[in-house]
């Protein structure tokens, strides 16, 4: 009973100095008007008059001032920002100038064609995954190709392909790992030379292409060129990428799409295959040359 009446009298009191401070805000409200801050050490609410806050704002900027200054005297500027001018040449490292200077003189000697070309051919670039899994896919089918045309006893040509290369030539459009299956292929540690060689002969072939085909746009359309701008069209990509194909580009697209030639009303030869087998069958020959020289000798 004593527990009871001693917590009523306690909230009666709390309950008075609530109504008592409520009256003072009413009738005063400029006077009492404090903002809460909360305390970090003790996390409680904590009553502040607004002052004290500028105050602190204030303190604060001044310290910050304080530091950078501090960085400054650490950390003083070289002496050759100020007494040389940061764009003289003069400046730039030695390796920075023997870099550079073959491609300073090859631009000079280039035209305003030329050297748009030059820029634009080093801005563009291809993914490194599409091109890998092109390369790939490529040399895999004709890899397969030449070895089902070898004879039996034709130890050099007569092999099996890993599983992993066969699963991608079957299902090219699944996910594979394009770099494993490209190395399944090649030399050691050589494919990813490989991919970028491939990748800058295409980007050449897609500059010859679209050259090409800012020429069938201004054959079309002659007063684009006195006017000093062409259109291009998709038709005259498809136009300027057939007029390349005469040349076997393996990396274009399947190889069943490259040009053919009608020698009669009943045989039709593809370049392309003719061109690449021609060129394996070189090396192949080169390479036995070679292999059995050397243990001749």
């Amino acid at each position: 009973h004593d527990d009871n009446t001693a917590i009523i009298r306690k909230t009666q009191a709390k309950a008075k100095l609530f109504l008592q401070r409520y009256q003072q805000l009413l009738w005063h409200p400029i006077r009492y008007t404090t903002c809460y801050i909360m305390d970090k050490d003790k996390a409680r609410g904590i009553k502040r008059p607004r002052g004290l806050e500028k105050e602190k704002s204030k303190q604060k900027q001044k310290q910050k001032q304080k530091q950078k200054q501090k960085v400054k005297l650490a950390h003083p500027p070289t002496k050759a920002l100020y007494d040389h001018d940061p764009t003289d040449p003069s400046l730039l490292p030695d390796t920075a100038k023997a870099e550079s200077a073959p491609i300073i003189q090859a631009m000079k000697c280039m035209s305003n064609d030329e050297q748009s070309r030059f820029e634009a051919y080093r801005r563009c670039s291809f993914p490194n995954s599409v091109m890998t899994k092109c390369v790939a896919l490529s040399l895999a089918k004709i890899i397969q190709r030449r070895s089902k045309m070898a004879p039996a006893g034709n130890k050099a040509k007569s092999f099996s392909l890993p599983d992993i290369v066969l699963d991608a030539i079957a299902k090219p459009k699944e996910n594979h790992d394009w770099n494993k299956v490209l190395q399944c292929l090649v030399n050691p540690k050589s494919s990813n030379e490989i991919v970028i060689i491939v990748s800058t002969l295409a980007k050449l072939h897609a500059q010859r292409v679209v050259h090409a085909a800012c020429q069938v746009a201004e054959r079309e359309d002659k007063s684009a060129s006195s006017g000093g701008g062409v259109n291009l069209r998709p038709h005259h990509l498809r136009e300027a990428r057939n007029m390349q194909l005469s040349t076997p580009v393996f990396f274009l697209g399947p190889q069943e799409q490259s040009p053919f030639v009608r020698n009669d009303s009943a045989v039709m030869v593809d370049k392309c295959k003719q061109k690449a087998d021609a060129a394996l069958a070189a090396q192949e020959a080169y390479d036995e040359y070679h292999s059995t020289s050397e243990d001749g000798e």
